[in-house]
């Protein structure tokens, strides 16, 4: 039974076999499950890691807000100005993919590239394009331009 394979793994605090097997089976409520994991890591202090688990939920909106606090702590901080840059622009797109999300679900057809912007006189906003991949657990960004 997979779901009480899942339901031990959670009790064992083995969240990262849960996970494996509840997308390997199509587990119904696996975001559910990983919202639950993504908790779990906020409270051991690995926000990047949540940060992932958020997006594997596809709850984009509190990938956001985390994203967002953790650049606002580097800017008051002063420490790295270009990791909280690119933090926020990563929570800026995390807001467009739940925006796009919702747009679509209410039947609204929009149009959207992830990661260049365009103003009504079609020059660029943004100077590129934003890369952002997960590597063991902590988030590493790029900008290309």
């Amino acid at each position: 039974d997979v779901k009480a394979a899942i339901d031990c793994c959670v009790l064992l605090n083995k969240w990262d076999r849960a996970v494996q097997l509840a997308e390997e089976h199509d587990f119904p409520q696996i975001e559910g499950l990983l919202t639950k994991y993504a908790e779990h890591l906020l409270s051991k202090g690995r926000r990047m890691e949540a940060v992932e688990l958020y997006r594997k939920a596809n709850r984009h909106p509190d990938a956001a807000k985390l994203l967002a606090e953790i650049a606002q702590e580097l800017v008051k901080s002063k420490s790295d100005p270009i990791r909280a840059r690119r933090l926020f622009v990563l929570a800026a797109l995390e807001v467009e993919k739940f925006r796009a999300k919702t747009l679509n679900i209410q039947g609204i057809g929009t149009t959207t590239v992830m990661g260049t912007q365009k103003t009504m006189g079609g020059k660029g906003t943004m100077a590129g394009k934003t890369n952002a991949t997960f590597r063991g657990g902590t988030m590493a960004n790029t900008m290309a331009t």
